[in-house]
């Protein structure tokens, strides 16, 4: 477990802005003597001779009799605090130069500044949230879509945290049952007086992979929600690619004329795409320059590499071609180029708006009609997405449990091959000491997302992530 003092600690926990910032801004003390620390930085405008628990108090905030900033005092007595300690709040007006001089008062009259995340790294030392409840903390904050605010808010809630905390008292339990027979002298599972014939523990064990393997198995859905599908969009010069990201943005974002080779660089933009049948879908998007192979300049075949490095990084590529112009042999050569990648593929047949030729080869996929010219087609293309990606206005149930955290996913992941070899022992007719072993390190890897056992250096380095304020 990591270290804790109770010090006093400050931290500014609204954005600064560059230089304007927002109406107002936070400045927040925790720690033994925080509501000393803010009175001798605060004067009231009324007499008060201590601060009402949970009340606003109207006042200023001063250095050396010297007025800093109007602003409103407000005390929260321990324990029923974000940390669990004495917190004062200074809420001031939120110009950059304000909090900071607000801050620096504080400093002056006896706290430290708050390491990344220390408030909410005190809230899980002093057990008021449990380490996965704790990570939520900053999805909540980085949430880039209202899909991902709405996973992020259920493990803050504690959903996730609920469902290993059940999954790890059952391998406790587990565990217990079969060191109940290693305690019973050499006796096999099954032949121990009083005891049921058969052992209790392999059905169990299977069931709880079972719901082990499915909560693993919702992460590649989580982690898309929270971090967007990885995109690019890629065809032969001239089909309408920036075209096509315009009209995704919703804005002028790439330059489209009706010269071959525009695009020279892989052009990125993070769009959110909201709709009804498909919930809403973050895609990072690479627009790339048109693959061909007689580019005539070094620029534009440094651009052609670029986009086909694109696509094989990719998780989904959108291949467009013309369909005023037909499906040509030279779109066959980019498509071809698809089939080799692991990214899940979409066909774009584009310029909708022009009389269509028919196509001059075939591809084994069936297109989806659109116009970048007139938004036509759009949304059956986002629909297709969601089906592709299993991700639709349910995906999001109240009662979905959804992994969205790699570290969470990895350490899944061990528990589950862990409880594997626990369940392949029991079947084998392998020692129990082994099956023990194993399954003790499954709840092992459980607990370590709820923070049970967990070390220092993981504590500090997962904290270390998060914003300085919170």
């Amino acid at each position: 477990m990591s270290s804790y003092t109770n010090d006093t600690i400050a931290g500014i926990a609204t954005p600064t802005g560059g230089g304007v910032g927002g109406g107002i801004g936070i400045v927040r003390l925790s720690g033994m003597d925080a509501l000393i620390t803010g009175l001798k930085a605060f004067k009231f405008k009324h007499n008060v001779k201590k601060p009402r628990n949970r009340v606003l108090h109207f006042g200023h905030v001063m250095d050396d009799g010297t007025v800093i900033d109007e602003a409103l005092f407000v005390y929260f007595p321990a324990p029923a605090t974000y940390t669990c300690e004495d917190v004062v709040e200074i809420h001031c007006h939120g110009g950059a130069q304000s909090l900071r001089r607000v801050f620096a008062v504080l400093l002056k009259n006896g706290a430290r500044p708050a390491e990344p995340g220390e408030f909410t790294k005190r809230a899980f030392l002093n057990g008021r949230i449990d380490l996965a409840r704790a990570e939520a903390v900053m999805d909540v904050i980085s949430a880039g879509s209202e899909k991902a605010l709405i996973l992020a808010g259920k493990t803050l809630e504690g959903r996730l945290s609920t469902a290993v905390e059940e999954l790890y008292n059952d391998l406790t339990i587990e565990a217990a049952a079969i060191e109940f027979y290693l305690d019973n002298a050499s006796h096999p599972f099954g032949e121990i007086e009083n005891e049921p014939a058969a052992s209790p523990t392999y059905p169990n064990l299977n069931s709880i992979y079972d719901r082990l393997d499915n909560l693993c198995n919702t992460y590649n859905t989580g982690r898309i929600i929270k971090d967007g599908i990885q995109t690019a969009i890629i065809g032969r010069p001239n089909v309408g690619k920036s075209s096509i990201l315009n009209a995704l943005a919703g804005t002028e974002r790439a330059i489209v004329t009706d010269i071959p080779g525009t695009t020279r660089d892989v052009l990125n933009e993070n769009i959110i795409l909201y709709g009804e049948s498909y919930g809403n879908i973050t895609l990072n998007i690479s627009d790339t320059a048109g693959i061909r192979n007689d580019a005539n300049e070094t620029v534009e075949e440094i651009g052609i590499s670029r986009a086909i490095k694109s696509a094989e990084t990719a998780e989904l590529i959108l291949f467009v071609y013309d369909g005023a112009a037909g499906f040509t042999p030279e779109d066959l050569d980019v498509f071809n180029i698809t089939q080799n990648l692991s990214a899940q593929l979409i066909c774009i047949k584009n310029k909708a708006d022009l009389p269509q030729i028919p196509d001059t080869a075939s591809i084994d996929i069936s297109p989806i009609s659109i116009s970048a010219k007139t938004n036509s087609g759009f949304d059956a293309l986002y629909t297709e997405i969601g089906n592709v990606f299993n991700i639709n206005s349910k995906t999001v149930s109240e009662e979905s449990v959804i992994i969205t955290n790699e570290r969470h996913y990895r350490l899944l992941r061990n528990a589950l091959s862990n409880l594997s070899a626990a369940i392949h022992s029991i079947s084998s007719g392998m020692t129990e000491d082994l099956t023990v072993m194993d399954i003790q390190e499954a709840a092992a890897n459980l607990g370590e997302i709820i923070g049970k056992n967990v070390s220092e250096d993981l504590i500090d380095t997962i904290f270390s992530k998060f914003c300085v304020g919170k």
